[in-house]
């Protein structure tokens, strides 16, 4: 067995690991069993070293959770790093703040990136989001006190009225309205408005809704402030010059303990861990704003009554595909009207993990890569095919992939190595708390190797 990290040349044409039971029926091209080297065009070399990145500003005592890369419209970049109870965001080269705290750790997180807002989400937790500089919930809480109605001076309103009003993001994500407010009733009068709330940090400004004269039902656009400061308004606007847009009725906040995030077609799609074979969706380009009703909201079930739970979501070729425990379904539509899940999965055997999945182009069409329960698979939107078994290319990992904790492959993290053409995967073995080997697919030369590790993540 391979174990330093002294830098060894095997020459070719050494292919890749076959941890098949028989060695006797291997060719004299096969590795069994071996650690910590990895596939050139001139063979196999043992793996280089590794020292640590950072040490300041993280919690010292903290596994690191999930890390990602971003770059925002303004074009800045940023390095998060998820740990235990920690956000946090490198600062300067190597250097690490922390952003928030008190985050539940026993599962893992999630991250996607809609509307110039990073998505952070686990099962334990509510969802938060990053804007470049902070961290914050993802819900933009509503407001729960009515204003109050006062008569004003002479004016042009006539009749009994009521007013509500709403709070709006700086993403442009509009709250439910608050309570209404008792009819006040005018003669030729304007109306005062009082007691308009101030939101919170992510409120910009505020919407203010009234009924016709009469009306206690609908409530139509009034006006705004276009600030989070003044807390009075005063009406003179009549029946005639209201527009016909109503108060939002179907902008509900984020559930909590989402998974899986991921965007198509400009909605952030997530599972609630309490519901596994429901599917989720926001409104299009505003993920604080959900419609969670489940009759008429943004619902898919999936797999109908199979009982098997949603382990990830994908979005390859301009179609979204749903991975159940066992099935593959693509989900049909384009907008809330007509999204719907295909009536049968196309494919009945196979899935992928959600963090496990890459996207890797290796030369005939960028396809998914990840680990299922059934192994190391690749999926191009049509069928899968499990790289992990190759008789052709002698390569066979099926004793590695039996090692590994089927209970926890939902930690496993995957990415494109795009430098040196390899799919990485850090993975833990049974009994492991902690992700100790990685599975490395060199893709330019068709070959597997193991890698011994002690982290939880990676980041490029």
């Amino acid at each position: 067995m391979i174990k330093n990290l002294e830098r060894k040349h095997l020459p070719a044409p050494i292919r890749g690991m076959n941890d098949t039971d028989d060695e006797t029926k291997l060719p004299m091209n096969m590795l069994v069993d071996v650690l910590n080297y990895e596939t050139t065009g001139k063979g196999i070399v043992t793996r280089d070293g590794y020292s640590a990145y950072s040490t300041s500003g993280l919690p010292s005592s903290e596994y690191i959770n999930f890390m990602l890369t971003t770059i925002m419209e303004d074009s800045s970049q940023h390095l998060l790093s998820i740990t235990e109870t920690n956000i946090c965001v490198e600062t300067t080269t190597g250097v690490f703040s922390s952003l928030a705290s008190g985050l539940t750790s026993t599962y893992p997180f999630y991250t996607a990136v809609l509307n110039d807002i990073v998505i952070i989400s686990s099962r334990g937790n509510a969802p938060r989001k990053y804007n470049g500089s902070t961290v914050s919930a993802l819900a933009v809480t509503a407001p729960t006190a009515a204003p109050t109605a006062a008569l004003g001076v002479a004016g042009d309103l006539t009749g009994d009225y009521m007013y509500k009003y709403t709070f709006v993001s700086a993403s442009g994500a509009e709250t439910l309205a608050s309570p209404a407010c008792g009819a006040i009733t005018t003669t030729s009068d304007k109306v005062n408005l009082s007691d308009v709330a101030v939101g919170g940090a992510d409120v910009v400004k505020r919407k203010i809704y009234r009924t016709l004269a009469g009306g206690t039902t609908l409530f139509y656009y009034l006006d705004v402030l276009n600030n989070n400061t003044a807390t009075t308004y005063v009406d003179n606007i009549s029946d005639a010059q209201l527009t016909t847009d109503l108060e939002p009725l179907i902008n509900d906040p984020p559930p909590t303990g989402l998974m899986f995030l991921t965007v198509y077609k400009k909605y952030l799609f997530a599972v609630k861990y309490d519901e596994p074979t429901a599917l989720y969706h926001t409104h299009s380009s505003y993920p604080e704003l959900w419609y969670v009703d489940e009759i008429s909201g943004y619902r898919l079930n999936v797999g109908g009554e199979d009982g098997q739970p949603i382990i990830g979501l994908g979005v390859l070729r301009g179609s979204l595909y749903v991975f159940k425990t066992s099935s593959t379904w693509p989900i049909i539509g384009s907008h809330p009207d007509d999204f719907q899940v295909a009536p049968e999965p196309i494919n009945q055997s196979h899935s992928l993990w959600h963090r496990s999945i890459a996207y890797i182009d290796y030369g005939s069409g960028t396809v998914m890569v990840g680990l299922s329960s059934t192994g190391f698979l690749s999926f191009d939107g049509y069928s899968f095919k499990n790289l992990g078994v190759q008789s052709e290319a002698g390569i066979n990992i099926s004793k590695f992939f039996a090692s590994l904790d089927k209970e926890q492959l939902e930690w496993a993290t995957g990415y494109d190595d795009k430098k040196n053409f390899c799919y990485r995967c850090s993975v833990r073995r049974s009994g492991m708390g902690y992700a100790d080997r990685e599975l490395v697919w060199n893709y330019k030369y068709n070959s597997i190797t193991i890698l011994d590790r002690k982290w939880n993540s990676m980041v490029e």
